[in-house]
């Protein structure tokens, strides 16, 4: 009878410590960016000035 509850509460675990410390995917990471604010494609750089 305790087994489902312990298996929901490691299930649980793990989940959290995943979240916490694996890191996110490439597809969130583009979108996002480090910082967790939502970016905008890249601005084109301008030649050097010379």
């Amino acid at each position: 009878m305790l087994l489902p509850i312990l298996l929901l509460g490691l299930s649980v675990m793990s989940y959290l410590v995943a979240r916490k410390y694996l890191p996110p995917r490439p597809d969130v990471l583009r979108k996002y960016g480090l910082s967790g604010v939502v970016v905008g494609p890249p601005a084109p750089s301008s030649p050097p000035q010379h």
